[in-house]
């Protein structure tokens, strides 16, 4: 059986949220951090409500925010 390659995917993913809570902080910006619901099964939001689960909303919630520096 060949090795498992999730601890190299999720090092990936460890990276990317990494680098993205750094550009929040540095936009300012605390607290729940809604764009990057993308890669939580159980995304948070600020003000409680339910959590989009949409793979392709959540997809475009992240560019979005990215687009808006």
């Amino acid at each position: 059986m060949p090795p498992s390659r999730a601890p190299a995917r999720a090092a990936a993913h460890s990276a990317e949220l990494v680098r993205l809570v750094a550009e929040a902080h540095r936009r300012g910006e605390g607290g729940a951090q809604e764009q990057l619901g993308y890669f939580f099964k159980a995304p948070l939001t600020r003000d409680g409500s339910a959590p989009e689960h949409a793979l392709h909303v959540q997809e475009r919630v992240l560019v979005d925010w990215l687009d808006r520096r």
